[in-house]
């Protein structure tokens, strides 16, 4: 038989857990996923200006053709 003691162990040992998911959640979706988006919006600018270049320097251009 399960006595109210170890009943209310186990209901605090679950709250505890619970709460402190909530704050991994809370902590990773409002600090950590917002940084990642900012610095990966920083870095695409560079990104989508770099590799145009690249391109077209090793591929095939026309306006080089028509010079």
């Amino acid at each position: 038989m399960v006595t109210a003691s170890s009943n209310i162990k186990f209901l605090i040992i679950t709250i505890t857990l619970y709460l402190l998911m909530l704050f991994c959640y809370l902590t990773v979706s409002k600090i950590i996923l917002p940084t990642l988006a900012l610095i990966n919006h920083v870095r695409s600018p560079e990104i989508g200006r770099f590799i145009p270049r690249q391109s077209s320097f090793a591929g095939y251009s026309p306006t080089r053709a028509t010079k």
